[in-house]
């Protein structure tokens, strides 16, 4: 999943207004962490951009009925 892709679900579940143009601007930073806020993801508003992207990939894939473990903005295993 790539930042086109989030930014896509994100428009579609209304968090997100911006061009999808794959550009993690001011607009895609609040949408993913309402996203993260939304969907209970403790700790994320001291995670940097790139955990904060890879969290909101991972809540997304685990709204698919993906396992990706927890929610915690790292690359493992189960998020790959």
């Amino acid at each position: 999943m790539n930042l086109i892709d989030v930014q896509t679900e994100l428009k579609a579940k209304g968090l997100y207004s911006g061009n999808i143009d794959n550009d993690y601007g001011r607009r895609t930073d609040g949408a993913v962490e309402a996203l993260l806020a939304t969907n209970h993801v403790a700790g994320y508003l001291g995670w940097s951009d790139a955990r904060q992207q890879i969290a909101a990939q991972q809540v997304l894939a685990k709204l698919r009925g993906i396992e990706v473990g927890a929610i915690d903005g790292r690359l493992g295993a189960l998020s790959r």
